[in-house]
Protein backbone atom coordinates (compact mmCIF):
# COMPACT_ATOMS: atom_id res chain seq x y z
CA UNK A 1 0.00 0.00 0.00
CA UNK A 2 3.05 2.26 0.42
CA UNK A 3 4.13 2.24 -3.27
CA UNK A 4 0.30 2.73 -4.42
CA UNK A 5 1.23 6.66 -4.52
CA UNK A 6 4.13 5.58 -7.33
CA UNK A 7 1.88 3.44 -9.32
CA UNK A 8 -2.04 4.52 -8.88
CA UNK A 9 -3.00 7.90 -10.05
CA UNK A 10 -4.80 10.03 -7.46
CA UNK A 11 -7.73 9.45 -9.73
CA UNK A 12 -7.72 5.74 -9.87
CA UNK A 13 -11.23 4.56 -11.02
CA UNK A 14 -12.24 0.86 -9.91
CA UNK A 15 -14.86 -1.33 -11.81
CA UNK A 16 -14.84 -4.41 -9.42
CA UNK A 17 -18.13 -3.49 -7.75
CA UNK A 18 -16.93 -4.80 -4.14
CA UNK A 19 -13.78 -2.11 -3.71
CA UNK A 20 -14.53 1.56 -3.76
CA UNK A 21 -12.64 4.13 -6.54
CA UNK A 22 -9.96 6.17 -5.58
CA UNK A 23 -6.31 5.68 -4.57
CA UNK A 24 -7.04 6.75 -1.29
CA UNK A 25 -10.53 4.13 -0.89
CA UNK A 26 -8.30 1.49 -2.57
CA UNK A 27 -5.33 1.76 -0.02
CA UNK A 28 -8.08 1.89 2.86
CA UNK A 29 -10.10 -1.05 1.77
CA UNK A 30 -7.25 -2.97 0.87
CA UNK A 31 -5.20 -2.58 3.89
CA UNK A 32 -8.09 -4.10 5.99
CA UNK A 33 -7.54 -7.38 4.70
CA UNK A 34 -3.38 -8.15 4.43
CA UNK A 35 -0.32 -6.99 6.45
CA UNK A 36 2.45 -5.81 3.91
CA UNK A 37 3.95 -7.91 1.46
CA UNK A 38 7.05 -8.02 -0.10
CA UNK A 39 6.56 -7.48 -3.86
CA UNK A 40 7.24 -10.16 -5.89
CA UNK A 41 10.06 -9.62 -9.29
CA UNK A 42 7.45 -11.95 -11.19
CA UNK A 43 3.99 -12.92 -11.72
CA UNK A 44 3.73 -15.98 -9.21
CA UNK A 45 0.29 -16.75 -10.32
CA UNK A 46 0.04 -19.25 -13.26
CA UNK A 47 -0.72 -16.81 -16.20
CA UNK A 48 -2.14 -17.57 -19.74
CA UNK A 49 -1.17 -14.27 -21.28
CA UNK A 50 -0.23 -10.57 -20.97
CA UNK A 51 -1.66 -8.72 -23.98
CA UNK A 52 -1.10 -4.95 -24.15
CA UNK A 53 -2.83 -2.61 -27.14
CA UNK A 54 -2.43 1.33 -26.40
CA UNK A 55 -3.16 2.36 -22.82
CA UNK A 56 -4.74 -0.81 -22.18
CA UNK A 57 -2.89 -4.16 -20.46
CA UNK A 58 -4.95 -7.46 -19.92
CA UNK A 59 -3.89 -9.73 -17.71
CA UNK A 60 -5.47 -13.96 -17.82
CA UNK A 61 -4.75 -16.18 -15.23
CA UNK A 62 -5.87 -19.95 -14.69
CA UNK A 63 -8.35 -19.95 -11.67
CA UNK A 64 -9.01 -22.93 -9.62
CA UNK A 65 -12.36 -22.50 -8.28
CA UNK A 66 -14.95 -24.67 -5.52
CA UNK A 67 -17.56 -26.06 -7.76
CA UNK A 68 -20.81 -23.61 -6.01
CA UNK A 69 -22.76 -27.09 -6.58
CA UNK A 70 -20.30 -29.83 -4.76
CA UNK A 71 -17.88 -28.33 -2.75
CA UNK A 72 -15.79 -31.33 -2.58
CA UNK A 73 -15.28 -31.01 -6.53
CA UNK A 74 -12.99 -28.31 -7.81
CA UNK A 75 -12.69 -27.10 -12.03
CA UNK A 76 -10.60 -24.57 -13.61
CA UNK A 77 -11.52 -21.16 -15.52
CA UNK A 78 -9.83 -18.44 -16.25
CA UNK A 79 -9.65 -14.50 -14.78
CA UNK A 80 -8.47 -11.23 -15.82
CA UNK A 81 -7.55 -8.80 -14.66
CA UNK A 82 -7.47 -5.18 -17.39
CA UNK A 83 -5.89 -1.73 -16.66
CA UNK A 84 -5.32 1.52 -18.41
CA UNK A 85 -2.21 3.18 -17.66
CA UNK A 86 -1.92 6.96 -17.78
CA UNK A 87 0.94 9.06 -17.56
CA UNK A 88 2.79 5.28 -16.90
CA UNK A 89 0.28 4.79 -13.32
CA UNK A 90 -2.50 2.62 -13.68
CA UNK A 91 -5.68 4.72 -13.29
CA UNK A 92 -8.70 1.82 -14.36
CA UNK A 93 -8.98 -1.22 -13.51
CA UNK A 94 -11.72 -3.98 -14.51
CA UNK A 95 -11.78 -7.71 -13.59
CA UNK A 96 -14.50 -10.39 -13.30
CA UNK A 97 -15.34 -10.66 -9.58
CA UNK A 98 -19.26 -10.37 -9.17
CA UNK A 99 -20.98 -8.12 -6.55
CA UNK A 100 -21.25 -9.59 -3.13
Amino acid sequence: MELAEKYMTETYIQHNPNVPTGRQAFIDFFSQFKKPQVIADKITTPLVSITAEGNLVVLAFVSERTNPTDATQKYTTTWFDMFRIENGKIAEHWDAMPKQ
